[in-house]
């Protein structure tokens, strides 16, 4: 089964300076564009491959461009707490 991720709503988010920032327990980090174009679309489950697609039509570029980026800001964030895994069995 392809794991699908979704934001943790615990997270607290502000905009300072028209940059996202993310704060959640002792971790404050700063978003990026692109990170922050992937936080929007993890407030609903989605996959990497899912992500990839629409980072890909967002910045027109291909998916298999993007695949290993996402996955790899999709761990970050998940390692972080800001992002849970949200597979159903």
């Amino acid at each position: 089964m392809t794991k699908q991720f979704r934001r943790a709503l615990r997270t607290r988010v502000r905009r300072l300076d028209g940059v996202l920032h993310l704060s959640l327990d002792d971790h404050d980090i700063v978003l990026d564009d692109t990170a922050e174009f992937l936080w929007h679309r993890l407030a609903t489950r989605a996959t990497v491959p899912e992500l990839a697609e629409a980072v890909a039509a967002e910045y027109g570029v291909s998916p298999d461009e993007v695949l290993s980026d996402v996955a790899e800001a999709v761990a970050s964030l998940t390692a972080a707490g800001f992002v849970e895994d949200r597979s159903r069995p």
